[in-house]
Protein backbone atom coordinates (compact mmCIF):
# COMPACT_ATOMS: atom_id res chain seq x y z
CA UNK A 1 0.00 0.00 0.00
CA UNK A 2 1.33 3.36 -0.45
CA UNK A 3 1.72 6.24 1.29
CA UNK A 4 -0.76 8.19 -0.62
CA UNK A 5 -3.19 5.06 0.20
CA UNK A 6 -2.44 5.33 3.90
CA UNK A 7 -3.45 9.24 3.44
CA UNK A 8 -6.70 8.42 1.61
CA UNK A 9 -7.66 5.55 4.37
CA UNK A 10 -6.65 7.64 7.05
CA UNK A 11 -8.59 11.14 6.12
CA UNK A 12 -11.30 8.82 4.65
CA UNK A 13 -11.40 7.87 8.11
CA UNK A 14 -11.00 11.33 9.89
CA UNK A 15 -14.35 12.13 7.62
CA UNK A 16 -16.34 9.58 8.78
CA UNK A 17 -15.41 10.22 12.46
CA UNK A 18 -16.09 14.11 11.94
CA UNK A 19 -19.54 13.63 10.28
CA UNK A 20 -20.75 10.82 13.09
CA UNK A 21 -19.51 14.06 15.27
CA UNK A 22 -21.59 16.29 13.60
CA UNK A 23 -24.07 14.16 13.56
CA UNK A 24 -24.40 13.57 17.06
CA UNK A 25 -23.93 17.53 17.38
CA UNK A 26 -27.05 18.28 15.46
CA UNK A 27 -28.61 15.42 17.98
CA UNK A 28 -27.26 17.33 20.70
CA UNK A 29 -28.63 20.53 19.27
CA UNK A 30 -32.01 19.82 18.25
CA UNK A 31 -32.05 17.90 21.98
CA UNK A 32 -31.12 20.93 23.65
CA UNK A 33 -33.60 23.40 21.57
CA UNK A 34 -36.30 21.23 22.58
CA UNK A 35 -35.52 20.87 26.04
CA UNK A 36 -35.37 24.95 25.88
CA UNK A 37 -38.41 25.52 24.48
CA UNK A 38 -40.20 23.16 27.13
CA UNK A 39 -38.43 25.64 29.58
CA UNK A 40 -39.80 28.50 28.28
CA UNK A 41 -43.31 27.20 27.69
CA UNK A 42 -43.10 26.12 31.34
CA UNK A 43 -41.73 29.27 32.76
CA UNK A 44 -44.33 31.04 30.42
CA UNK A 45 -47.36 29.31 32.00
CA UNK A 46 -45.95 30.01 35.48
CA UNK A 47 -45.76 33.42 34.58
CA UNK A 48 -49.28 33.10 33.15
CA UNK A 49 -50.92 31.63 36.82
CA UNK A 50 -48.87 33.75 38.86
CA UNK A 51 -50.01 36.96 36.98
CA UNK A 52 -53.62 36.15 37.42
CA UNK A 53 -52.94 35.25 40.79
CA UNK A 54 -51.71 38.55 41.51
CA UNK A 55 -54.47 40.09 40.00
CA UNK A 56 -57.10 38.27 41.78
CA UNK A 57 -55.02 38.93 44.61
CA UNK A 58 -55.03 42.73 43.91
CA UNK A 59 -58.67 43.03 43.24
CA UNK A 60 -59.36 41.76 46.79
CA UNK A 61 -57.86 43.57 48.55
CA UNK A 62 -58.63 46.65 46.80
CA UNK A 63 -61.83 45.52 47.61
CA UNK A 64 -61.21 44.99 51.26
CA UNK A 65 -59.92 48.64 51.14
CA UNK A 66 -63.31 50.12 49.61
CA UNK A 67 -64.92 47.94 52.52
CA UNK A 68 -62.78 49.12 55.03
CA UNK A 69 -63.50 53.03 54.16
CA UNK A 70 -67.33 52.40 53.76
CA UNK A 71 -67.51 51.03 57.72
CA UNK A 72 -65.67 53.55 58.54
CA UNK A 73 -67.84 55.79 57.57
CA UNK A 74 -70.96 53.89 59.19
CA UNK A 75 -69.00 54.28 62.40
CA UNK A 76 -68.71 58.16 62.38
CA UNK A 77 -72.34 57.57 62.81
CA UNK A 78 -72.00 54.93 65.82
CA UNK A 79 -70.26 57.47 67.44
CA UNK A 80 -72.33 60.26 67.37
CA UNK A 81 -74.93 57.41 68.32
CA UNK A 82 -72.76 56.67 71.55
CA UNK A 83 -72.35 60.14 72.64
CA UNK A 84 -75.97 60.81 72.10
CA UNK A 85 -76.14 57.84 74.84
CA UNK A 86 -73.84 58.90 77.20
CA UNK A 87 -75.67 62.02 77.28
CA UNK A 88 -79.04 60.35 77.94
CA UNK A 89 -77.12 58.49 80.52
CA UNK A 90 -76.38 61.76 81.94
CA UNK A 91 -80.13 63.28 81.67
CA UNK A 92 -81.33 59.90 83.84
CA UNK A 93 -78.90 60.35 86.48
CA UNK A 94 -79.79 63.63 86.83
CA UNK A 95 -83.78 63.44 86.63
CA UNK A 96 -83.10 60.45 89.12
CA UNK A 97 -81.22 62.43 91.51
CA UNK A 98 -82.97 65.12 91.29
CA UNK A 99 -86.41 62.05 91.88
CA UNK A 100 -84.57 61.14 95.05
CA UNK A 101 -83.93 64.51 96.88
CA UNK A 102 -87.67 65.57 96.29
CA UNK A 103 -88.03 61.98 98.47
CA UNK A 104 -89.56 60.21 95.25
CA UNK A 105 -88.84 56.69 94.28
CA UNK A 106 -87.07 55.35 90.83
Amino acid sequence: MSALQSIERAASFVASDTAQLLGGLQASLQSLTLSSVDAMNSHHGAVVHTRAALDETLAAGLSFVSKARQLDKQMADIELIGTQLSEIDRALSGLETAFREQGGAC
